[in-house]
């Protein structure tokens, strides 16, 4: 394959029209985003002077912030803020550590058993808080024989049985070309399991056509993966996005970025997890915001996180709660946090809380006569 990995849809492409016009119609600029929002000093500022991310409403999502006040959650994610201007310094480009695990460009092999290809640098729409802003403005860094290497390279490392689709998001791509890759990941024998992460049912959700839902399901095993901040995202169109896919057997899952003022209370948070299940996808991962330039004004403590998820467990049902995760500058991978309810361990007897911080007690033997009082037992 010598096709071209990286652009948006072409009008040569099969599936339906509608989505390609609203790609096209997309607000970019400051007076484009005025007819729909009173801009305020800081989004102004941030406009005029230009951030590492782009900047792209469709005009579906525009629908759903027009008329909106600053501090609305979804505005805040996707309309830029002078905070974007400003760089911490415990701040990195590659807060992944991505780039010393590459060892083509654009791919990412940082666990042994599963690769990570970036797709396409580009989005439907752009998030304030992207954690790959480092591939937005660069120059084609791709020869005409990146596809081939990049199977080459898969064939050649057999320990991999899973290959993700990211980006940028891979729907941006066309149905004609998302086929000939897909096709070409499901030949090479030792490839288990295909994943696509997105963005596109949430903020463009006509791109997902009955011939879109048929081309992923050709190639199951394969998991969709959502990408979503807020319940208000969880519109009717989403929900008929996801029906589709669901009934054409595709499963799917969600990952959430914690950011502060738009998801960190935990009645929002539970709204959309429950919410996301109802509409048969798994909550996957909840994400510490990484260390990213220009994110600080989105990025809650650590501890923040630890207190919210603690509060969900026993509030809503385990299959409603995502994991936890941070990921730590240098390229190691994700580690999970959870609460911690271990008070102290010995001789096999736990003593433990519960998610309300009621003591408890489990004993590992066989026998229980001699079960201690849980701690503060009166």
């Amino acid at each position: 394959m010598t096709a071209n990995v990286t652009g948006e849809a072409k009008s040569s492409a099969t599936g339906g029209e509608e989505w390609r016009g609203e790609l096209r119609k997309r607000l970019k600029t400051a007076e484009e985003l005025s007819r729909i929002l009173k801009l305020t000093p800081e989004e102004l500022l941030a406009l005029r002077r230009g951030t590492r991310v782009p900047v792209a409403l469709t005009p579906y999502y525009a629908s759903l912030i027009r008329g909106s006040a600053p501090d609305y959650p979804l505005r805040r994610a996707v309309i830029p803020h002078c905070g974007e201007l400003e760089t911490s310094p415990e701040e990195v480009c590659d807060p992944l550590g991505e780039q010393q695990h590459t060892p083509i460009p654009d791919v990412v092999h940082t666990y042994s058993d599963r690769l990570l290809l970036l797709i396409t640098a580009r989005c439907a729409v752009y998030c304030r808080f992207c954690t790959r802003r480092r591939l937005f403005g660069r120059g084609a860094r791709r020869g005409i024989d990146w596809w081939p290497r990049v199977l080459a390279y898969l064939r050649n490392h057999r320990q991999i049985r899973e290959v993700i689709l990211s980006g940028g998001d891979p729907l941006m791509l066309n149905d004609r070309l998302l086929q000939r890759l897909l096709r070409d990941l499901r030949s090479v024998p030792h490839v288990e399991l295909l994943r696509l992460h997105t963005r596109i049912p949430a903020v463009l959700p006509s791109r997902v056509t009955p011939a879109l839902a048929e081309l992923l399901r050709e190639h199951q095993p394969l998991w969709l993966i959502h990408h979503t901040v807020h319940p208000d995202e969880l519109t009717p169109r989403f929900a008929a996005a996801c029906s589709l896919l669901a009934e054409r057997g595709i499963p799917m899952g969600n990952q959430t970025v914690l950011l502060k003022g738009i998801n960190d209370e935990p009645q929002t948070m539970l709204q959309l997890m429950n919410g996301l299940v109802r509409l048969r996808v798994k909550p996957y991962y909840l994400h510490q915001c990484d260390l990213a330039p220009g994110t600080s004004h989105f990025r809650t403590s650590v501890e923040s996180g630890i207190r919210l998820i603690r509060r969900m467990y026993g509030r809503t049902g385990s299959l409603a709660v995502p994991l936890f995760v941070v990921d730590p500058p240098g390229g190691g991978g994700k580690v999970p946090l959870m609460p911690d309810y271990v008070i102290s361990r010995k001789d096999g007897v736990w003593q433990l809380t519960d998610h309300e911080g009621r003591p408890r007690v489990y004993c590992e033997k066989s026998s229980t006569s001699n079960l201690p009082d849980p701690p503060g037992a009166q």
